[in-house]
């Protein structure tokens, strides 16, 4: 037990080092994201269930957990008493304060699963996220999109989910609002391989808005597969555009590992490839509280930190690091 506690205290400072290292460099930071699991494991994400994080990337994976009758949840952002202080004089109204605030919420009865993912922060504009103060949130309120969708759960092995996107920027001083759409499918073949599949139908505008890290291009169909080897480790792989050559990455490969080595605490890694130009990325990091290890499933926890670095090698070699603080009130 006290060796346990070290090891958290050890790594939980460690993070903070990595974060205070990646904003004295200026890098690249989110503060308000869902996605920082699916980041640390190199965004082979597409057949891996989870709740807002897989609202945000497969529709069909969201899941709310096993539990029978009528749940909700609503998800608040850990950070937001830090983000009050640091940018008291930013906060416009009750909008501005939901976007660091709100994350989400979600609802369950019998097979369907529902969900909302309010103020998700966009990464599509890099040279906002180069932070020079830690947990600086310029531009957070303007620049975020909103999620709304559902799971149909079939069977215990299949599920069905559509998610619409709201692209809330502002360009001159003015609103600017577009939708967007996913469409996916879950299937798990065994109790211990999972198969995803989904299609991203972005605005035209803001088409290349999850480019960055994520590797996600308009109007292309995204597959990816899982293994879990004795529900405390697994691997992920994803290929990026199975559908249309000429739109963005076609046929990229991503890999995403998963280990508990204890009951709430998960390492993570990740590496993806982009085929045009010969570039990696390659990604750790570190999830608490989150997941419950054995093969019962996923479980609510009441909270959860999420960490990730990412070491992008592109023409020019880029740093991010995402961090993310839910907390959890549930009903039913």
């Amino acid at each position: 037990m006290m060796l346990r506690r070290h090891v958290f205290k050890s790594v939980f400072l460690l993070c903070m080092a990595c974060m205070s290292l990646s904003i004295s460099a200026q890098n690249r930071m989110t503060i308000a994201t869902v996605k920082t699991r699916s980041l640390a494991m190199g965004g082979a994400f597409t057949s891996i269930q989870d709740e807002l994080a897989a609202l945000d990337f497969n529709p069909a994976c969201f899941y709310l957990g096993e539990s029978s009758g009528i749940q909700g949840i609503v998800y608040i952002n850990g950070l937001t008493p830090v983000l009050a202080i640091q940018n008291w004089s930013r906060i416009t109204g009750l909008d501005g304060m939901t976007a660091w605030m709100i994350r989400g919420a979600a609802f369950k009865i019998g097979r369907l699963h529902m969900g909302l993912l309010w103020g998700e922060e966009s990464t599509g504009d890099e040279s906002r996220l180069s932070r020079k103060k830690l947990f600086d949130s310029s531009g957070l309120s303007t620049m975020r999109n909103a999620s709304m969708g559902f799971a149909i759960h079939l069977a215990p092995n299949v599920s069905l989910g559509i998610t619409g996107d709201w692209y809330m920027r502002e360009i001159d001083g003015n609103p600017d609002y577009h939708l967007g759409y996913r469409y996916g499918l879950y299937l798990a073949t065994r109790h211990n391989i999972h198969v995803g599949l989904f299609f991203v139908d972005f605005p035209k505008p803001w088409k290349n808005d999850r480019d960055p890290l994520e590797r996600l291009f308009d109007e292309t169909l995204n597959v990816g597969i899982s293994y879990s080897i004795s529900g405390r480790m697994t691997v992920a792989f994803d290929i990026r555009n199975v559908s249309d050559e000429g739109k963005g990455p076609f046929l990229e490969p991503h890999l995403g590992l998963e280990f508990f080595p204890w009951k709430h605490i998960a390492f993570r890694s990740g590496y993806s490839r982009e085929n045009q130009g010969g570039y990696s990325t390659l990604s750790v990091g570190m999830g608490f509280w989150n997941w419950k290890a054995g093969e019962t499933g996923y479980k609510i926890r009441p909270f959860s930190l999420e960490t990730a670095y990412i070491l992008e090698k592109t023409a020019e070699t880029k740093h991010w690091f995402s961090l993310g603080l839910i907390v959890r009130w549930q009903s039913g």
